[in-house]
């Protein structure tokens, strides 16, 4: 095993590549359909981006940190009885899934008034089930603390589908949004058969169904994966009121403001995916200290690294939205974008809290504190919305964030005595760092 800053070098490394990699490639998609498809088509498009990967992230939810936590600390007897549950448990949610979006598909398309709608997210089962391996190995690697498949992996998936619509781009072919689900199975597969390549030596099987860790990994799973999939109608209820009210191009014009908040959440989605792994092997009783000095720590560092992008956001809203998708959306994505970037301020505080609880063995508390706050952001979009239209939607979450932080510094105080001033006063302390830093690199020249 490497030391420990040599974790946080590689592992950090890697894990921000890889989110640069879908963050690129997702903008760079974005860029290319946003200019080339109708507005009712983006939003379409838009709506069924947003719904598969509520699944994804449901779904992966029941797996991933079950997994990474159990895996960090087995024994050579358990290990591969662990991964055979994980393999199982992955398999079942994803036949699951395959059903229950099968019998919503028509519903769905019709919600949204979207005829393509159907389709898509029938071809997209398909996807579903090519993904089994890609997920499950991922999930491997990130067990064992090595993060570069996950890399390259994850860069082909996308790179794949955004050279798609280079070629459609370029050939002058119009686009077919069917025909763009058939491409997502494609890159998935693709990507599917290299991830194997990378946990050739970690893979290792047991004989039989180990039921005892079929049933220890669900158990404890199963709030996060119920936390996950309230984090993702948390996020995602916005644009789906907006498609069922004002229909899917009002979706397509909020999902660009969402787009630009999304750059700015890579260092954020960064430092979380880095956190839980290390955070898991927390025991004892310094686990609370070590916990608390993690939290206030890594949610400094995140505020450091995306106030400057914040700031720079609020004060040239119609600039960066113009360079990002057009002046079609300029003004009115303007606005909307003003209010999304502010819920990004608060996100290091509750994308830690779930790390924090999940890795300390208290899924079951972070799941029922993002299930309350999906119910409340899923009633004031209903009455926001109604009432003020598209930016409706983006005070009403913003609202149900300013409450969730408010129970969230609650919840971590009792169990951590975490302060969220300490965090902020971390902030200066990066700062102060990095202004050293720089002064040293000027004075060495």
């Amino acid at each position: 095993m490497a030391s420990d800053k040599g974790y946080w070098i590689s592992s950090g490394t890697y894990t921000f590549l890889t989110r640069i990699a879908t963050v690129l490639f997702g903008f760079g998609t974005f860029f290319f359909l946003v200019r080339l498809l109708t507005e009712a088509d983006f939003g379409a498009f838009s709506l069924f981006l947003t719904t598969t990967s509520l699944i994804e992230v449901a779904r992966n939810g029941l797996i991933q940190n079950a997994q990474i936590k159990f895996t960090a600390t087995a024994t050579p007897e358990e290990y591969p009885k662990i991964l055979k549950a994980s393999l199982i448990l992955n398999i079942f949610l994803s036949v699951l899934s395959i059903v229950i979006l099968y019998l919503i598909a028509p519903y769905l398309a019709k919600i949204w008034d979207s005829p393509e709608m159907e389709q898509m997210l029938k071809i997209y089962c398909i996807t579903i089930v090519v993904l089994i391996p890609f997920t499950q190995f991922n999930f491997l690697q990130q067990a064992n603390l090595d993060f570069k498949g996950v890399f390259y992996t994850t860069m082909l998936r996308q790179g794949l589908f955004f050279g798609v619509i280079i070629t459609y781009h370029l050939i002058f072919r119009p686009f077919n949004l069917v025909e763009l689900a058939w491409w997502q199975v494609f890159s998935s597969g693709i990507a599917s058969l290299l991830s194997f390549y990378f946990v050739r030596n970690y893979w290792v099987s047991s004989k039989g169904i180990p039921w005892e860790w079929v049933k220890k990994l669900f158990n404890f799973g199963k709030y996060v994966f119920g936390t996950n999939l309230s984090a993702m109608i948390f996020q995602s209820i916005d644009q789906f009121m907006i498609g069922k009210y004002l229909g899917p191009a009002p979706a397509g014009l909020f999902n660009v403001s969402m787009r630009v908040t999304n750059l700015v959440d890579v260092p954020i989605s960064t430092v979380v995916s880095v956190v839980f792994p290390q955070s898991s092997k927390f025991q004892g009783e310094n686990q609370k200290q070590n916990m608390k000095d993690m939290f206030e720590k890594s949610t400094g560092f995140m505020l450091a690294l995306i106030l400057p992008a914040c700031f720079v956001t609020l004060l040239f809203p119609e600039l960066i939205i113009t360079i990002v998708a057009g002046k079609n959306y300029a003004v009115e994505g303007a606005n909307v974008l003003r209010v999304t970037i502010l819920s990004i301020m608060v996100q290091p505080f509750l994308r830690q809290f779930g790390t924090m609880l999940d890795s300390s063995g208290k899924p079951e508390v972070n799941f029922y504190a993002l299930l309350g706050m999906a119910i409340v952001n899923v009633v004031l979009n209903v009455v926001f919305i109604q009432q003020f239209g598209i930016m409706g939607a983006a005070f009403g979450t913003l609202t149900s964030m300013a409450i969730f932080a408010v129970l969230a510094r609650f919840i971590l105080k009792s169990n951590f005595d975490i302060s969220f001033i300490t965090s902020i006063k971390y902030i200066f302390v990066f700062y102060g760092k990095a202004f050293i830093y720089i002064k040293n690199l000027g004075t060495s020249k």
